[in-house]
């Protein structure tokens, strides 16, 4: 019987233990899953739950409710990836053997990177909404906020789903307009970038929209620090930002197991930076703990979905007929967007 381990059970996680269930035989594959949280938190909903579209009912479930009969469900946190021995080892004693892995441990918001960030204004006046915690604070404060200063910043690049904080900033002024505040408020997207996104034409057009819309947008802005009394955000090069209510995107990073396993790549900034030590298995939503994170992950990913779960059949295919697949010995690793949903890159094959 061959083994399927997959690390995660966020949404690239459970996406993967429900095709490959259904795609190998059950009589030749064993599947196990492991995540150290029983709950399932569906992020992209964050973005509702403030404008109040969403609630925790929505968001919030066990993550036994997504994962098919079959599928082994393991909630330990995870210790070591000792891919040499292709073997796992959680940090109850227990060690996991594997022929194949998927790594999807995604990635987290860290805004105590950011001088300030997590200061006394925290889930008060500054808010994020890339966590459960962080919207549903938010989703009380808007309650009663009557304006001024709304100000959403994107504390580096790049992020999870670029496109989520111009949905933000236009929601928040249809938001506003429905309660009648919106002349109250001056909205601020304040971004790193050049311009509203990442790339040229969708930026020109997004932002004309905005314009219409009549939200500012502050482009080169990288913010160094927070000033809880000024209540402002300041950019390296000393520029100010004020605000009354602050909605920031922090600074993104990967699941510290992938660095103290040895398979961060220190020189490479970008997702799944992931060095291909692992011998059997590819990287779907890991990325690193030690640096930052590619833009415009989500157009690549979604591009190649298809060709992802396409490939990682025919290798564990491969692997069942006796065929030792080495990720690291000529053939490709994959990875996928961090929040597990899509395919992000293939690369290599290795020289």
């Amino acid at each position: 019987m061959k083994k399927l381990l997959i690390l995660g059970a966020g949404t690239g996680g459970t996406i993967m233990a429900n095709k490959m269930r259904k795609l190998l035989e059950r009589d030749e594959w064993d599947i196990t899953i492991v995540d150290q949280f029983k709950t399932h938190y569906y992020q992209p909903g964050f973005l509702f739950m403030p404008f109040g579209y969403y609630t925790k009912h929505d968001v919030v479930k066990p993550k036994t409710n997504f994962l098919p009969f079959g599928v082994n469900m393991i909630f330990q946190q995870i210790e070591l990836i000792d891919a040499p021995n292709n073997s796992v080892h959680l940090k109850d004693g227990t060690n996991l053997r594997y022929d194949f892995l998927i790594i999807a441990t995604g990635t987290r918001t860290v805004p105590e990177e950011t001088p300030g960030l997590k200061g006394p204004l925290w889930h008060k006046q500054i808010f994020d909404f890339y966590t459960y915690e962080g919207a549903s604070a938010l989703a009380d404060f808007f309650k009663t906020w009557k304006g001024k200063e709304l100000v959403l910043n994107i504390a580096d690049m790049p992020i999870k789903c670029p496109v989520a904080p111009l949905e933000f900033v236009m929601f928040a002024d249809a938001f506003f307009v429905e309660r009648g505040l919106r002349n109250d408020i001056n909205i601020t997207y304040v971004t790193p970038l050049s311009g509203a996104f990442t790339k040229p034409r969708a930026s020109k057009v997004l932002g004309e929209l905005l314009v219409q819309k009549n939200i500012n947008i502050v482009p080169d802005f990288y913010m160094e620090r927070v000033d809880n009394d000024k209540k402002a955000i300041v950019s390296y090069d000393e520029r100010e930002v004020p605000f009354d209510c602050l909605i920031t995107v922090p600074v993104h990073k990967g699941d510290p197991l992938i660095g103290r396993s040895g398979l961060g790549d220190v020189l490479r900034c970008r997702l799944g930076g992931v060095r291909r030590r692992v011998r059997r298995g590819l990287v779907a939503g890991a990325a690193r703990s030690d640096h930052a994170l590619p833009q415009d992950l989500l157009g690549m990913a979604r591009r190649r979905a298809a060709d992802f779960r396409r490939d990682i059949h025919r290798r564990l295919q491969r692997l069942g007929a006796g065929h030792g697949h080495r990720a690291s010995h000529g053939d490709r690793v994959w990875h996928v967007e961090g929040d597990g949903r899509h395919d992000l890159r293939q690369e290599g094959p290795r020289g």
